[in-house]
Parts: structure tokens; sequence; C-alpha cells
């Protein structure tokens, strides 16, 4: 196999010639290790695996469709409709039993970030209705003005 014939060729090198250069000492060490370290390196692997059993598919196919939804939503200024939308995707994403069992999940999928930006959504929309709302009062108080800009409702005679 190769790895044998990498390991044959680096032990063969090393005994046969005097390797002066530490750098090329180095890489002839590391390829060894990285020979024989192959078990140690899954292991590493395994340990920030998640495994999915055949039976949680429905629940990852339902945490798929519900992230979708509220990542499509983020881009919207939201309603009340779009609001309840929202709202019961996050809850089906926090009731869904692959994301209740593995909490790092949240922090992967930026459940918090999701948060925080519908906050910013309806913050700014407030503030748009409030800005709306008061130019319409304002509105209401001014006078209506002639072309030459005067009010014609000043020149009438009071009854």
């Amino acid at each position: 196999t190769l790895c044998e014939v990498i390991k044959v060729t680096v032990i063969k090198w090393g005994r046969l010639t005097h390797i002066n250069d530490p750098h090329l000492i180095r890489e002839m060490f590391n390829l060894i290790y990285t020979q024989y370290d192959g078990i140690g390196e899954i292991s590493r692997c395994l340990e920030r695996t998640y495994i999915i059993n055949e039976k949680s598919v429905p629940d990852i196919t339902l945490l798929l469709r519900k992230l979708s939804i509220v990542r499509a939503l983020l881009t919207v200024q939201m309603d009340a409709d779009e609001e309840e939308i929202m709202i019961a995707c996050l809850n089906d994403i926090m009731d869904n039993r692959v994301f209740y069992q593995h909490p790092d999940l949240m922090r992967s999928l930026c459940v918090h970030e999701t948060i925080m930006a519908i906050m910013v959504n309806r913050l700014n929309k407030s503030k748009q209705e409030q800005t709306s709302m008061s130019s319409v009062h304002d509105m209401d108080g001014l006078a209506q003005t002639n072309e030459s800009g005067e009010n014609p409702e000043a020149h009438l005679p009071k009854v």
C-alpha cells in the first residue's frame, strides 16, 4: 500500500544518509507520525461529529424547513401575520427533538442572532409607524394656502 511505501522510504532515507536539514527531518517525522496516527485522527474527528439516526430524518427535515422559513422572513418588514409565522417556526425549532438533544446547534444555527434580527426588525417597524403617525398629525395642523401663499380662510368674514 501507499502507507507502507512511504514508511519504508522515509526509514531507508534516515538510515542511509546523513540529513542535516532540520526542516526535512521534521517533515519526515511528521509523515511517519501521520501514518501511525490515523486512528487518533479519526477519534479526534468523531468528538465533533453528530450521528443522525434514520428515525430522526423527519425531525431534521422539519428543522431545515422551519429554518428556511425563518431565514426568508428575516429580509422582510414583518406585520402581525409574519410575526406569528416567525414565532410558530421558532417554537417548532425549539421543540424539535434533534435540536433539543444537541444544545450546541443553537449556537451553530445562530438562533440568538435570528431573534435579535427579529427584534431589530420590529423596533424599526415601530419607529416607522411612530414617524408616519406624527407626520399625519403635523399635516392636520397645517392650514391650506393658495398659490400666493395666503390662507384663504383668514380673509373670510367671521359670522
